[in-house]
């Protein structure tokens, strides 16, 4: 199977067509909207390689401030993700709460909000409101949870990715919001836990 592109003039892997550097091709692919990403994994992955396919850069960008002033406060949709999240998927396979960060729920709460996001900006901002906040978790993010750290981000960004993506689906267009992501999650196409990463 091989890489869809996506609407601009890049692969997956934000590399432009006419460039010589390929991405590679994995076992299992999910086909996003705009484009194809590995599916989830416990395998160790490259956290350069994953920031390419979800056209991220860590360093070039704002934060969460930035994005407040230019579009508002999300946390009127950050809050109904988040209580939506807690609802879906109150307890793990044992009964166990969720904590709701580094977890199954955290990955529903990302999709949903991405999707939500989406929905009220468009999908270029809900692009930049979700990366920003990955690069600085304040004010709109927990204070005081380790969550800086390249495994949980990636998971982040990759179930952020997932979320928009089933926004800008046409064939979603006429079901339930949480629908769409628990299908999404039953299906295996949210990372539950954080990425492990090559070293």
């Amino acid at each position: 199977m091989g890489f869809l592109e996506n609407k601009f003039n890049k692969d997956i892997t934000g590399v432009n067509k006419d460039s010589k550097e390929r991405p590679i091709r994995g076992n299992g692919l999910y086909n996003g909207r705009y484009g194809t990403l590995p599916l989830p994994t416990t395998e160790p992955v490259n956290a350069e390689q994953y920031y390419r396919f979800l056209n991220y850069n860590p360093e070039d960008g704002g934060g969460d401030i930035g994005n407040y002033i230019r579009y508002g406060d999300p946390r009127d949709i950050i809050n109904e993700a988040e209580e939506a999240a807690r609802q879906l998927l109150p307890r793990d396979k044992e009964g166990k709460p969720y904590k709701g960060f580094d977890d199954a729920q955290d990955a529903v709460r990302h999709a949903l909000g991405s999707y939500l996001l989406v929905k009220k900006y468009g999908v270029d901002v809900a692009k930049e409101i979700t990366d920003g906040h990955e690069r600085t978790s304040f004010p709109l993010g927990y204070i005081g949870l380790d969550d800086d750290n390249r495994e949980s981000e990636l998971q982040d960004l990759y179930n952020n990715r997932v979320g928009r993506d089933a926004a800008m689906n046409k064939k979603n267009k006429n079901l339930k919001t949480a629908d769409i992501i628990m299908k999404l999650y039953q299906e295996g196409k949210l990372q539950h836990s954080p990425f492990v990463l090559k070293r």
